[in-house]
């Protein structure tokens, strides 16, 4: 929040403050007692047009019907404060909550800073009010003496922080389908068993934070985000990391250099494992970890760091800053998905171009051997962020060309040679009737009368667009979905953002065999399907439907934590991640949807 919105909104506050205490709360102020704050609760929350109510509804309290399905669950009966209308122990417990937000990324209300004292420097925490414990809840709960009225305010106040915090650790800070078209992930839906877990949760005194953790997504890869979050702010305290200057030279095996001793010790924080980190000399252990790090972050795996421009020096470079900024993004971006991903599903990485197997079922060397790399939509034909589901496979598919790749792709290559459909096994339909290219005047057709007139279709065959296997993903209408491709040699590049959207699988018979296990298939049966090469006939087109759907989660994650601790990064290609960093810095996403 930019600090002259936070001073303009706070005056707002204070002059609806002033106002409210103007007015007796329920009949003489002076008489409230415990069990009136029940019904002050009830009547704040569930009446509008009572003099609480109508505070209710001012712009801070965004989650009134939050507030209504969690107080009514508890007859009403307050939270935070007690019978003497003093603060609750547990009131205490959310204090200590909200202040730690950032552990998950979330906006803070206190940070740490650095100061020089006596010569010495030390960690002093500063109050930057931008988070959910805000000052009004602190100068409260520091207060020897209150009046009636403000023991409902603290304690509405402080539901509205819980409710805050709750929806934007559970759910996500806003939609985030109003900040990129490519993104179809809807904000998933508060129901009655969560409000059930909040009441339990703040029915529990000694719990609050254990229970709240709960909330946040239960995935490896948010807690290894979260983990390298919070380890990354340490390291900003004490000082962050400084830029590795270009060497100069190649560097290579057995070169000795003194930049070799910093970019061991960049490794080391990004998780690789290191031995000596002075020594200069470019050794086994240290190319070991250099591959490693190429390896895991898609980037040619040779070892060699260029004289004076470098891609691992580029990751290596980025300020701490700038990472728990990535971080805070991505952890973000997994707050889209369910809390539980489930037992077993399909987890694709377009910022990697990196397919993942998920199965409880299996050792983690099967596992291991069904993670594999795709390739997926361009910068500017880009794979939808979506969760979809596969119901069944096909095999030796035709490939029905969408109209917009008719448009943009194939009517260039018509114009310049009508044969162009007849050489890549592809035919010109009229709705159900084959029509002859040569007939067609391609060069003079509106490119709107082609789209409507003209469908082209690719016969199965190994060269096919889909290859000889597809995996329709049946709940977007986008028609996004995987499949095998006919230009395999493309997976060994690291640039894999060049397909249409579609999501193209490096293993895709092997794939197959996995969905289709328990009907007795088997890669050498699926080879016994399809052709192997260019030079073998096509087979027969047909479906297999799967006896359990699989569960496809298609996200973006620019930063992954791996299982041994080890740090990977990819490029933002998308250019998604600064639109959900000014999403975040937007003052609005503070509060609800």
């Amino acid at each position: 929040m930019k600090m002259k919105d936070y001073i303009n909104f706070n005056e707002v506050l204070l002059i609806a403050i002033g106002i409210i205490l103007l007015f007796p709360l329920l009949g003489n102020a002076q008489d409230v007692t415990y069990p009136n704050y029940s019904t002050a609760i009830k009547t704040a929350v569930t009446d509008p047009t009572s003099q609480l109510g109508s505070m209710a509804q001012f712009q801070y309290f965004m989650h009134t019907d939050m507030m209504k399905k969690l107080y009514s669950l508890r007859g009403y009966e307050p939270i935070w404060i007690n019978f003497q209308g003093r603060p609750a122990p547990i009131a205490t417990e959310l204090r200590r909550l909200l202040l730690v937000a950032y552990r998950h990324g979330l906006p803070a209300d206190m940070e740490q800073v650095a100061v020089k004292e006596n010569g010495a420097t030390v960690q002093k925490w500063t109050y930057v009010s931008r988070g959910y414990w805000d000052r009004r809840l602190e100068d409260y709960l520091r207060t020897a003496t209150v009046s009636p009225k403000d023991v409902i305010w603290f304690e509405l106040l402080a539901t509205e922080a819980f409710l805050r915090y709750t929806q934007h650790i559970f759910v996500g800070r806003f939609d985030p389908r109003k900040i990129d078209e490519k993104i179809i992930l809807g904000p998933r839906v508060i129901n009655d068993k969560t409000y059930n877990a909040l009441n339990h949760a703040v029915s529990n005194p000694g719990r609050l934070q254990e229970l709240m953790d709960r909330f946040a997504p239960e995935s490896a890869n948010y807690k290894g985000l979260m983990t390298l979050l919070n380890y990354y702010r340490r390291v900003k305290l004490a000082g962050g990391w400084q830029a590795i200057p270009s060497p100069g030279v190649q560097i290579e095996p057995g070169i000795s250099h003194q930049i070799i001793p910093q970019i061991r010790s960049r490794l080391k924080l990004f998780g690789y494992e290191m031995g000596d980190l002075n020594n200069q000399v470019y050794d086994e252990g240290f190319g070991r970890a250099l591959r490693r790090f190429q390896e895991l972050s898609d980037l040619e795996n040779d070892g060699v760091i260029g004289a004076n421009v470098s891609k691992v020096l580029r990751y290596l470079n980025v300020p701490v800053e700038g990472r728990i900024e990535q971080l805070s993004v991505n952890m973000e971006r997994l707050r889209w998905l369910p809390r539980k991903l489930g037992d077993r599903y399909v987890f694709v990485n377009l910022a990697m171009t990196e397919f993942r197997l998920h199965d409880e079922k299996l050792s983690a060397a099967e596992l291991e051997k069904m993670k594999f790399k795709t390739i997926n939509g361009k910068d500017v034909r880009q794979t939808p962020l979506m969760i979809d589901e596969i119901r069944y496979v096909n095999f030796n598919p035709t490939w029905t060309v969408p109209s917009s790749i008719a448009i943009k792709d194939k009517l260039p290559q018509l114009r310049a040679d009508a044969g162009y459909l007849g050489k890549h096994g592809m035919k010109l339909m009229r709705g159900q009737t084959v029509v002859d290219p040569m007939t067609v005047d391609f060069k003079n057709i509106a490119e709107d009368v082609f789209a409507s007139t003209y469908t082209i279709v690719q016969m199965p065959d190994y060269n096919n667009a889909l290859g000889v296997v597809k995996f329709p993903l049946v709940k977007n209408n986008k028609a996004i979905f995987m499949h095998d491709t006919n230009e395999r040699n493309l997976f060994k590049t690291t640039n894999r953002h060049g397909s249409s959207g579609c999501i193209r699988l490096e293993k895709p018979k092997e794939f197959a065999e996995y969905l289709l296990a328990d009907k007795g298939y088997t890669l050498a049966k699926i080879n016994g399907l399809v052709p192997q090469n260019a030079e073998m006939p096509p087979g027969k087109t047909f479906s297999e439907t799967l006896k359990r759907p699989m569960t496809v989660y298609i996200q973006y994650l620019t930063t992954e934590v791996g299982p041994k601790g080890e740090v990977r990064f990819a490029d933002d290609v998308y250019g998604q991640d600064e639109k959900i960093k000014a999403a975040l810095l937007d003052p609005k996403n503070n509060g609800d949807f």
